[in-house]
């Protein structure tokens, strides 16, 4: 058994020389390793300065990205349709094998470009880093115009969705409260209290002209709309004074204008010119009358004339002989008896005229009417005048004669004068229309020489 064996205790023995001996070994080359490794650890200051180009360099990295990339995912909507894509692509099997694929694959080339040799990145840094800069600034801008000009872009998707789907009534009611506020009610209101301060004026104006130009065909109609007016107003309803306030007022005075041209050419046209003979002899006979008394006035006030100068040579010349005196008497007496026939006349001439227009009203016109009217109430009043001025007794004669010289002078006559050259017109004109209705002169009916008829008859 112990030549089988082998001597156990010998190789026992040996095998802990064995151990012992690797154990020397790892020890010594462990020892090697650190010497190695001592020798080769850099110093402190040179790791320092490692760390602080590593720094610089992950600074340029990130001041290195581009931000034109960073902005435009940053926008909503584009955040919104990348998501949107991505859960629509996530549904199916090849959707979600193409975006597994592009994310590995975006992986691996991150990993790869990070892990560059150094030469590389120096010729990166040297000379494809500047124009990439220079497009990623040319980029930025462009997107800094898109934005301020157009807002909507940086405004959360579900708005412009909200704003695009909105139908277009909804904005352009919105556009229109927006212009209604703004613009249409401030003018509004401008206008209504210019409108109020025309009304007034356009009340005035209408009412003078109903006054003196008259609408005869309407007459009967503003009649009834008075009378509805009042039953109107008798009910509750006022509102006249209202509607009259609300109607523009420029528009009523273009209106007036044109109803006061229409009213003023049918007052012309309703004019009844004489046509016949004896309308023509009529218009004459009235001339004469006027003629008359305008020629006896006129005697009139040349005899008070004459009363003025000799009474003026008597006051002049005081001392004088007694039948100078005498002669001066019977004038004074002669003068004053003239002045009485004359003042009588006038009267009398003045009632036949106001008689003959009386007589005649349907075919004489309403303004030779009111002008004769007038000129007998002054000239009544003038002969009221004479008859007072003679018979006061606290002035001269002189006085006497001046003052109703004055007054013939400066109210009777001018009237006159107006009327007899507005009858003249008037004549003339009915001649001319007469004789181009009649198609003939008027010679062959003998009226040729009615203004000299008339004259005559002074």
């Amino acid at each position: 058994m112990a030549a089988q064996n082998g001597h156990p205790k010998h190789t026992a023995e040996t095998n802990g020389t064995a151990v012992t001996e690797k154990e020397v070994e790892l020890e010594t080359e462990q020892q090697l390793v650190d010497l190695v490794e001592l020798q080769v650890q850099p110093e402190p200051n040179q790791q320092r300065e490692e760390k602080k180009k590593e720094e610089i360099r992950e600074q340029q990295r990130s001041a290195s990205k581009p931000r034109f990339v960073t902005r435009v995912s940053s926008i909503p909507i584009v955040q919104d349709g990348v998501s949107t894509v991505q859960a629509y692509a996530s549904k199916t099997y090849l959707g979600r094998f193409a975006l597994t694929t592009a994310n590995s694959t975006l992986t691996t080339v991150s990993k790869y470009t990070s892990n560059q040799p150094k030469y590389v990145q120096n010729y990166y840094e040297n000379y494809v880093q500047p124009h990439l800069e220079r497009a990623d600034q040319f980029g930025c801008r462009s997107l800094d115009l898109l934005q301020n000009r157009f807002p909507v872009v940086s405004q959360p998707t579900s708005e412009i969705v909200s704003a695009v789907t909105t139908p277009s009534y909804q904005i352009i009611d919105g556009v229109r409260v927006k212009l209604d506020t703004t613009v249409r009610q401030p003018a509004q209101s401008a206008a209504k209290a210019a409108n109020q301060r025309l009304t007034y004026v356009v009340d005035n104006v209408e009412a003078v002209l109903d006054r003196y130009l008259p609408n005869q065909q309407q007459q009967t109609k503003s009649r009834e709309v008075s009378s509805e007016k009042n039953n109107g107003l008798a009910n509750g309803n006022g509102n006249s004074n209202e509607d009259n306030n609300d109607t523009n007022q420029a528009i009523r005075a273009y209106h007036l204008l044109n109803e006061a041209t229409l009213r003023l050419s049918q007052r012309v046209q309703n004019v009844q010119l004489p046509r016949s003979r004896d309308d023509l002899a009529r218009l004459a006979d009235a001339s004469a009358v006027l003629q008359t008394t305008t020629a006896n006035i006129q005697l009139l006030q040349e005899t008070l004339r004459t009363s003025v100068t000799v009474y003026a040579q008597t006051a002049q010349e005081r001392y004088l002989p007694p039948a100078v005196t005498a002669r001066l008497r019977q004038l004074h007496t002669a003068t004053s008896d003239r002045l009485q026939v004359l003042t009588q006349q006038v009267s009398v001439q003045l009632n036949q005229a106001v008689g003959y227009l009386k007589s005649q009203s349907s075919e004489t016109p309403d303004w030779i009417k009111e002008r004769v009217q007038s000129l007998v109430d002054v000239a009544n009043k003038q002969i009221e005048l004479v008859k007072t001025e003679y018979a006061r007794s606290d002035i001269s004669s002189y006085d006497k004669a001046k003052n109703v010289a004055q007054g013939l002078q400066n109210q009777v006559l001018p009237i006159l004068q107006n009327v007899q050259s507005q009858l003249q017109h008037y004549t003339e004109a009915a001649r001319q229309k007469a004789q181009n209705d009649l198609k003939l002169p008027f010679e062959y009916l003998g009226l040729a020489h009615s203004n000299k008829v008339a004259t005559t008859a002074q």
